[in-house]
């Protein structure tokens, strides 16, 4: 059985989007796809709807998609890096590589692998006057399904093989225990574990109202004096460390 793809207008490309989660189905495997004539370019989705394995269309997928950001922002500058920072780094001396920072993919040239999420992603500051790629701009997106867009969308700082293999178990809560604690080591275990701690407890302490800890203070750590009234007429101190 074949179906024929024919987009002439952007309303057009709209209906097919809709469409795609029954094409991309179980209803349609064997269904052969073909361009009748469009006006718009829809190849890339008429490939991946042709790739019939679960694994080689997500992988087909990605690349695709990697590959429309990488063409979009090759001739733009927008972090504006000049030796290993950006331009917003060139005012801190300490920080170097932008966000990637301390990732462990990061490479002379740049990133070693291929991540979807950070490729989009792109500070408030840099942005500012420029035009961004967003989702709407790739309707290759809508041959994955919502729970493989939401965990394409946040796992940054992963290897391309890692987050295909997300999107192949297409797990929200089995990635947790994957996407999460690959973050931790890439990135938090480096040098900011601490940090990372003292952000959770100071954090855990407000949200739940504890009135005191006893916690010894040293030269390294900054206290931070938290008022609770209990009575109207006495106030009892918190003494919350914090690491500089």
């Amino acid at each position: 059985m074949k179906i024929a793809i024919s987009i002439h207008s952007i309303k057009d490309l709209n209906k097919l989007k809709h469409r795609l989660f029954l094409y991309r189905s179980i209803f349609c495997l064997f269904v052969k796809f073909y361009d009748n004539n469009s006006l718009i370019p829809v190849d890339n989705i008429i490939n991946a709807l042709n790739i019939k394995n679960r694994k080689k269309r997500i992988t087909y997928i990605y690349d695709d998609l990697c590959k429309k950001i990488d063409i979009y922002y090759q001739d733009k500058n927008i972090c504006q890096f000049e030796h290993g920072k950006c331009f917003i780094q060139k005012q801190k001396k300490k920080y170097t590589n932008g966000c990637c920072r301390r990732c462990k993919y990061v490479g002379p040239a740049g990133c070693t692998s291929s991540n979807f999420a950070c490729k989009m992603f792109y500070c408030f500051s840099a942005a500012n006057g420029y035009t961004l790629l967003t989702e709407k701009d790739l309707p290759l997106l809508k041959c994955l399904s919502i729970r493989q867009r939401f965990i394409l969308r946040h796992d940054f700082f992963s290897a391309r093989e890692e987050v295909i293999k997300d999107l192949w178990w297409e797990s929200i809560f089995i990635n947790l225990f994957r996407i999460y604690p690959r973050f931790i080591s890439n990135i938090i275990l480096k040098k900011r574990l601490y940090h990372l701690f003292s952000f959770i407890v100071f954090n855990a302490l407000i949200e739940f109202k504890i009135a005191r800890i006893d916690t010894p203070t040293s030269a390294n750590t900054a206290s931070i004096i938290l008022a609770i009234p209990k009575a109207p007429r006495s106030k009892k101190k918190i003494l919350i460390p914090i690491a500089k």
